[in-house]
């Protein structure tokens, strides 16, 4: 992610706000990298989160992975 382009990110929200199985590696990775001072992320962000507003913890991952690519250096454009 360290070229300066358009990256969109398509999630959903599994259980109780949890990654689902195939984005899990992407969950653990922001969680690891937002602790150190790198900002692999370059260039502009969207973010588009699926989910359930019947559920209490709705696109809780849409809205992590908004959070994160963020602070990991991204432009948020949408």
């Amino acid at each position: 992610m360290e070229k300066d382009d358009l990256k969109i990110f398509i999630v959903a929200t599994h259980g109780e706000g949890e990654p689902t199985g195939n984005a899990q590696a992407f969950y653990f990775w922001m969680k690891k990298t937002i602790k150190t001072v790198e900002k692999p992320v370059k260039g502009d962000v969207i973010v588009f989160g699926l989910g359930d507003s019947q559920y209490e913890h709705f696109c809780a991952m849409g809205k992590f992975t908004k959070n994160s690519l963020v602070e990991l250096g991204g432009h948020l454009v949408y």
